[in-house]
């Protein structure tokens, strides 16, 4: 048996944020409190990434029985962005 001991290899630095995501955190951080409509039409997952940002509030809202999608509904709650 041959065992190497290495680092791993850095990983690589992400795209960042969309400008579309920047936009949204914008638009939520200058209205503190309030829920907003940010997305349409889309999968429940995308309100699980929004809950992630330190901040932020976010909450999916199935559109029909027989569709799988939601609304997804956002808001700022805190100076933690």
């Amino acid at each position: 048996m041959n065992i190497e001991f290495k680092n791993p290899p850095v990983a690589k630095q992400g795209r960042g944020l969309s400008s579309e995501i920047q936009e949204i955190q914008k638009v939520l951080m200058a209205n503190p409190g309030k829920w907003a409509l940010i997305k349409k039409d889309t999968y429940a997952t995308v309100a699980s990434q929004w809950r992630k940002r330190p901040g932020f509030e976010a909450k999916a809202s199935s559109i029909g029985k027989t569709n799988r999608k939601s609304d997804i509904y956002a808001r700022y709650v805190g100076p933690a962005a």
